[in-house]
């Protein structure tokens, strides 16, 4: 199990919260489940780390 605030830290670095609208924030917030094996902020992280050529693994 992952702890949410560490996917929410490395978010940071690539998002810009000002720039997202009150229900994409409300949706990491809230960090309700994506998948079965994954969470909100987990997917989204997932997708911009691809963006950089790089993965993410809970593990």
């Amino acid at each position: 199990m992952t702890n949410p605030c560490f996917e929410l830290w490395p978010l940071l670095h690539y998002l810009d919260f000002k720039t997202l609208d009150e229900a994409a924030k409300n949706d990491l917030l809230k960090n309700p489940k994506a998948t079965s094996s994954k969470n909100h902020l987990e997917q989204v992280l997932h997708k911009y780390l691809k963006e950089f050529g790089e993965g993410y693994a809970k593990g």
